[in-house]
């Protein structure tokens, strides 16, 4: 995956186009990261639902 497309990515990702789970799928990184992604993700999301954000 090239940097300028990982960037699109995670700018659709941040403005909310796009899912946290589609972000990761569309995000081919090796499975440790992958797994390390998912924390990060899930630990925001319980942060943005407590704050009512999403």
């Amino acid at each position: 995956m090239s940097i300028a497309m990982l960037e699109r990515n995670v700018n659709k990702f941040l403005s909310g186009q796009i899912s946290s789970k589609k972000f990761i799928k569309m995000t081919s990184f090796n499975q440790t990261t992958k797994n390390e992604a998912k924390k990060i993700i899930n630990k925001s999301d319980k942060i943005l639902r407590k704050n009512n954000i999403k």
